[in-house]
């Protein structure tokens, strides 16, 4: 009976530690209502496309333990090429233009590459910033017959507490990702 209880005890210490893995989703982006200037005429944007660039786009963060051993990865449910494309539609309308489906002379096109999504969290640090993340977008801006590219990239640093699920790098990368898109939306107004 001792034997029993013994593993039983074993195998809930060794449960309870184990780090968990369960896939990420992303709530949609939602843009601050932004004061829009009165002009002649609405602008118009095309957004062609959203490709997302990175070797392993199913993968946003990882997280290795005090030993330096990685202990498990953080997977997402989300396609992050359609939540940016969904991001920006929703944040250019907000910030007053009109995104049409097809291109035309007046319109900006715009195509977005995703070049870095990604957070790590290192167990092996007590004190200082032990999780980190970088987001990373390439914008492609033609207005008439000029082309426009603007890297638009963010990286954030924080302390931590322990991260023994994937699900504890949700908002970390929830904040990068609506504070890089912020940044991107700025960009193609100022062009």
């Amino acid at each position: 009976m001792r034997v029993w209880i013994g593993i039983g005890v074993a195998l809930l210490v060794l449960t309870g530690c184990a780090y968990k893995n369960s896939p990420l989703t992303f709530s949609p982006y939602m843009p601050k209502p932004a004061t829009v200037l009165s002009s002649k005429s609405v602008q118009k944007v095309y957004l062609k496309s959203v490709v997302d660039n990175r070797p392993r786009q199913s993968i946003v963060a990882s997280s290795t333990n005090a030993s330096g051993q990685n202990v498990g990865y953080a997977t997402t449910s989300t396609a992050v090429d359609v939540w940016v494309y969904d991001a920006l539609k929703r944040g250019l309308s907000a910030r007053g233009y009109e995104v049409v489906d097809t291109p035309f002379k007046e319109a900006k096109t715009l195509s977005v590459t995703i070049d870095e999504l990604f957070a790590h969290y290192n167990g092996a640090l007590l004190s200082g910033d032990n999780l980190t993340g970088t987001m990373q977008l390439s914008l492609h801006v033609k207005v008439g017959e000029t082309t426009t590219v603007k890297k638009v990239s963010q990286s954030q640093n924080r302390w931590h507490t322990p991260i023994r699920s994937s699900e504890a790098f949700e908002p970390f990368l929830e904040r990068l990702m609506n504070d890089v898109l912020v940044r991107a939306i700025d960009e193609i107004h100022a062009l």
